[in-house]
This record gives C-alpha cells, structure tokens and sequence, in this order.
C-alpha cells in the first residue's frame, strides 16, 4: 500500500500589485520567514510570465544586486558581483563561476491583478536565508 505524502507547505514571502513588476525590471525585497530575513527577487519575462528567487547567487550567497543593480535580459537575469547568468525559465546558471548551479525558485500565483511569492518550506536550507 502506498501512502501519499501531503502535499510541501508553502510560506508566504510578498504579495505584489502586477503593475509594479515591469518586463525585465527585477523588484527585489525582504520578507521575514521564521525569524530570518529571507531576500527575494521578482521579474516579469519577456513573454509575461513572472519569475522569482530567493536572492541569493549560489557562487558567494550575496545579493544578485550587492555590486549595483542586477542586468536583465530576455530571457536571464545577471549577479551583478561576477556576471553569473541565471536563466529566468528555471533559474539555472548557465554561465559564470557557479554554471549548472541554480536560484532557489519561489511559487508565484497571480489572482485579481497581485502577485504572490511563496516560498516551498523544505527548499529553504536550515539556518540559512
């Protein structure tokens, strides 16, 4: 007999108007999540999709901002520290110092012209933000 799993418990990271995520404009913030400050960022791709990661370059864990603002372009987004290039489609490292790693994906649902990020509890490592 198999028994289902339930299903991963989603946390809750911001709620956004849809107007204020602009194709290939990031809006980053911080959100507190079981007591950390967990840095995110959102973006709307070139065919309106919307996608969105926990803030964090897997090659330094800094900001994909901490040098200046983080490039967009069709279809990636840029660590602004050392050029690492993000694929928006899945958030995967495609080129740079950190190729084949990925961003931590954030569920995004759209209802009634806002945006909400969620974030799956077990993806966020423990300790960590």
């Amino acid at each position: 007999m198999v028994i289902p799993l339930p299903p991963p418990a989603l946390v809750p990271v911001a709620r956004l108007a849809a107007d204020d995520l602009g194709v290939g404009e990031p809006v980053f913030g911080t959100t507190d999540v079981d007591g950390r400050a967990l840095r995110w960022v959102a973006v709307r791709r070139v065919d309106g999709a919307i996608a969105a990661f926990v803030d964090r370059c897997p090659h330094w864990s800094v900001s994909l901002a901490s040098a200046g603002s983080a490039p967009v372009d069709d279809t990636a987004i840029y660590c602004s520290r050392h050029g690492a290039r993000f694929r928006l489609a899945d958030g995967v490292c495609d080129a740079g110092p950190c190729e084949g790693r990925a961003l931590v994906a954030l569920d995004v649902a759209t209802d009634a012209g806002a945006v909400t990020l969620s974030l799956i509890r077990d993806r966020l490592a423990p300790g960590r933000a």
